[in-house]
This record gives structure tokens, C-alpha cells and sequence, in this order.
């Protein structure tokens, strides 16, 4: 909407969202580990998505925090070339669960567990956040971010392996521990 409202289309399936004219493109090989390097950005939602093809990026968007693993494991395997895969987390602030209140990071959980679904099916994956001021992608844009800004982050960016996505969950765990023994 002209708002920056999130809607869906009353009637649609949960699926990934793919440009029509999506094509695996190339990145700087200075960027990657690659010999013909590949990129391709997988943002929560639809708004990050048109956000990082804005900034001159591909993307396809996953329908939601925690689903479209099994969607994007078959797009990768369909594409003849190995992608460096960079999933972008959204920085959402600790929720808690309406039972036991355990803490929880909907975006950053979610972007984990997509990573180990997806790991052996990439040529690389790597984990992205937004800057801690911004919620996501979207509102790092909004708030003034450029392709030059993002390419920094890519650089950056952590590959991960099954050794650094077993670490991965593990902080998650303690940092929830944490947390939650903190506020009982």
C-alpha cells in the first residue's frame, strides 16, 4: 500500500516470494569464496524482499519467520548454479510465549533454523541482521541504508558451517536461559 502497510491477498498460499524475472546474478568474487560466485539475499517477507531488490540485490522472500525452508531447498536444488546464500534476519525485539513466558527471537530463530535446512543445499550460507537500531532490512532503507552499506554487511557476514549453526542455536539457548532465569 502506499501506507507501507503488510497485507496478503485474502485467499493466497503461504510461498515464497519470487520476481518473475528472477535470475541468480553475480557478486564481486573480492566478496566471496567462490570461483563464480552467486548471490542470492532470502529476507522474512515481502517488504525486505522488494527492499534488497531496490538496493540492486536479488532476493526472494520467505513467507514468514519460521516457514518456507522446504520452498527454498527446492528452488535451490532446481538452479543449475551454486548460490552464496545470505539469510536476513529480522532484529525483533525478545518476545515471550503466552504460556510459560519463556523469551523468544522470532526473526533470528527462524533465520537459524532456514540456515540448517538449507546449508547442505548452498554453495555457502552466511547470516545477516540489521543494524540493532533497525527492525529489518526495510527500515534500514527507510532510514537511509545503501547498497554500499549492505555490500559492507555481506563482507562481513559469518559463513556457516554445520559447526558455526550448531553455535548459533546454542547461544540462543543460553541466551534464553539467561533471560528467563533473570526475570523469575
Amino acid at each position: 500500500s502506499d501506507f507501507g502497510d503488510k497485507f496478503c491477498m485474502s485467499g493466497s498460499r503461504l510461498g515464497l516470494f519470487i520476481p518473475e524475472d528472477y535470475a541468480p546474478s553475480v557478486i564481486p568474487i573480492e566478496m566471496s569464496e567462490s570461483e563464480a560466485p552467486h548471490v542470492l539475499i532470502l529476507p522474512e517477507g515481502l517488504s525486505d524482499a522488494c527492499a534488497a531488490f531496490d538496493l540492486g540485490f536479488p532476493a526472494i522472500g520467505r513467507p514468514s519467520n519460521a516457514s518456507g525452508g522446504p520452498f527454498v531447498v527446492e528452488l535451490l536444488d532446481s538452479i543449475e548454479v551454486k548460490q552464496e546464500v545470505y539469510v536476513f534476519s529480522d532484529n525483533d525485539e525478545t518476545k515471550r510465549r503466552p504460556v510459560t513466558g519463556e523469551p523468544f527471537w522470532p526473526g533470528i530463530e527462524g533465520a537459524i533454523e532456514l540456515m540448517g535446512q538449507i546449508i547442505d543445499h548452498a554453495d555457502c550460507v552466511r547470516f545477516m541482521l540489521a543494524p540493532k537500531e533497525h527492525k529489518d532490512l526495510r527500515g534500514w532503507l527507510k532510514a537511509g541504508c545503501t547498497t554500499a552499506h549492505v555490500l559492507a554487511y555481506m563482507q562481513a557476514s559469518q559463513r556457516i558451517t554445520r559447526y558455526a549453526w550448531n553455535r548459533y542455536r546454542a547461544r540462543i539457548d543460553a541466551k534464553r536461559k539467561a533471560e528467563w532465569k533473570a526475570t523469575a
